[in-house]
């Protein structure tokens, strides 16, 4: 290499862009001896590849956002900087070739993909609806009920819309998850399934005890658009779209068709207190004309209505399990189990398929049926434990109840299904013995002197009973597996403390004779055969536009295991 060459190699030139600086050599860039041609040396490439990460300004989209508390932030669109590679090429290109020792670098403006004038019908738009700061955004009615939305709570429903192409406008639109989720929450508290009427008996006909009345139900699709059209055009007052459900049996005796006894039931009031006797009896009178229309599902706390002192139901007793363990304890309503129990037996064996059943926390003899355990049923509306079950048949059914001082009756009348009922032997497995010990615990709720045995000694067990519905039309039998778990009991006595008289003593449990504790029934109770009912045409699993029942076991467990661990008020007996 001459001295020349070498020196030019070593020959320095300074780049500059604005107040940046870079001091290389034409060597570093490999601009000594190298030919024209459209693009520079690898050298100088590299070198402009390296340093345009360090003077690019990327641009700044303008940006709309709502905030949580419905607040409209907009950011403003800016300009952006980048190295222009192929101009700041040919500029060093230039002064290597002239002798110069420095070159001007060149620069290229980003623009935004999103430019302010994308946001400026947007912002004006949630500024015309969201603009309140105080008072309600929107005011929502439906029937005699209303709600008010503040501006964040409208905000919460609202969604921005980016464009999809280059020069098109951010659009303001619903949220649409958060808007029929809304629109949900709308129609649980306005809808009203309608109220089927209620029928009597006289003479083998059906008379008219109560009428029928009409529900209702939000239409949610047209509520969603009145949404649409209401916030986005930022009107202060929404009516929701209602539509009348009609009954389905209404008030005209001849739509039950024929009243044929499809099954019965009947449990024992001996030995019952009077609060118990009372309580039972209001439950019967108000289930007796139940109509469950075809389609339709049962809900014993429904038909039953509220179970409260007010509206006519005495203190009873009832079963709780929490800190103490299992405990009987005062109730309102105690006795209204035996009445769902008593019900839920005919419907058994008539059948018809269960969507929600919780078993009792005891074993209770008396609520056997045709010699098989495992056949209860709890309830309890304060802690959400329901009865229901579903009449999938083209026909209505009927129930009729009755309650005297001995015993409590329900019978199912319509027209009997035209499938045939097979219940297997109870299976009964993990029995427990019962501590026989007699235990009197005091009660201050009780008046002083009265005393009540709410217990007996009875072991705990668990039992499985399933039963087989086979339809003329279906390929397999529709199967239900009842399992039940009960736990042992002991022999408990209460003993009423309330106006006792200072030094008074309460009678010991040892003073008090003991139930004989009552065994569990033998692992494989008889089932009396189930005769064939008379022959009708088929009729669909569901009807349209019903919940389908479960395939194979619609009960669920129960809550710890039977009532939730602290539950106010008790679950009754």
């Amino acid at each position: 290499m001459t001295a020349t060459a070498a020196a030019r190699r070593d020959q320095p030139i300074k780049l500059t862009l604005g107040d940046r600086s870079w001091t290389t050599t034409l060597g570093a860039l490999g601009l000594v001896g190298a030919a024209p041609g459209p693009s520079g040396p690898p050298e100088l490439e590299a070198f402009l590849a390296g340093i345009g990460p360090e003077l690019e300004q990327p641009a700044r989209n303008a940006r709309l956002r709502i905030r949580e508390d419905g607040a409209i932030e907009l950011t403003p669109a800016a300009g952006g900087l980048a190295l222009d590679a192929a101009t700041s090429r040919e500029r060093i290109i230039a002064a290597a070739s002239g002798g110069r020792p420095s070159a001007e670098l060149a620069a290229r403006a980003v623009e935004p993909t999103l430019t302010d004038a994308q946001t400026v019908a947007a912002a004006a738009q949630l500024k015309k609806i969201l603009g309140r700061e105080d008072g309600p955004i929107l005011t929502v009615k439906g029937g005699e009920r209303s709600w008010t939305l503040d501006r964040a709570e409208a905000a919460e429903l609202l969604a921005l819309d980016l464009p999809k192409a280059a020069g098109e406008p951010i659009k303001v639109t619903l949220d649409e998850r958060a808007t029929k989720a809304f629109v949900g929450r709308l129609a649980k508290a306005l809808d009203r399934e309608p109220v089927e009427a209620r029928f009597g008996r006289s003479g083998g006909k059906p008379k008219l005890l109560r009428e029928a009345r009409p529900g209702r139900a939000l239409d949610q699709e047209g509520a969603f658009d009145a949404f649409r059209k209401t916030l986005l055009t930022a009107e202060r007052a929404l009516d929701l779209p209602l539509k009348p459900v009609e009954p389905v049996v209404g008030n005209d005796p001849a739509a039950l068709g024929p009243l044929e006894l499809i099954e019965s039931g009947s449990t024992a009031l001996g030995g019952a207190i009077p609060e118990k006797r009372a309580n039972i009896k209001l439950a019967a009178e108000r289930l007796n004309g139940t109509v469950v229309a075809p389609g339709a599902t049962f809900s014993f706390n429904r038909e039953v209505g509220p179970t409260t002192l007010e509206a006519g139901f005495k203190w009873g007793f009832g079963i709780t399990s929490g800190s103490e363990g299992v405990k009987t304890v005062p109730s309102v309503a105690g006795g209204i189990c035996q009445v769902a129990t008593t019900l839920f037996q005919p419907v058994f064996w008539a059948g018809y398929p269960l969507e929600e059943r919780y078993w009792h926390l005891y074993w209770i003899p008396a609520y056997a049926s045709r010699g098989i355990v495992g056949l209860d049923v709890t309830v309890d509306e304060g802690a959400k434990l329901d009865f229901k079950w579903i009449n999938p048949t083209k026909s209505p059914v009927l129930i009729q109840a009755s309650a005297d001082d001995e015993k409590i009756t329900f019978q199912l009348y319509g027209k009997k299904p035209d499938w045939t009922v097979k219940v297997d032997p109870a299976r009964i497995s993990n029995r427990v013995p019962p501590d026989t010990a007699p235990v009197t615990e005091e009660e201050p709720s009780m008046a002083w002197g009265r005393t009540i045995q709410v217990e007996a000694a009875r072991e705990g067990f668990d039992v499985e009973v399933v039963r087989r519905v086979s339809a003329p039309d279906a390929a397999e039998p529709r199967v239900l597996t009842l399992k039940s778990s009960y736990q042992p009991s002991r022999t408990v006595t209460l003993v009423g403390t309330g106006g006792r008289q200072a030094g008074a003593a309460v009678p010991a449990a040892q003073n008090r004779p003991a139930t004989p504790a009552v065994p569990a029934p033998a692992d494989a109770s008889p089932v009396a055969p189930t005769p064939a009912p008379a022959p009708a045409p088929p009729v669909p699993t569901v009807a349209p536009g019903q919940p389908r029942p479960p395939a194979a076991n619609p009960t669920r467990a129960p809550l710890v295991p039977a009532v939730p661990a602290t539950a106010t008020p008790a679950p009754r007996r």
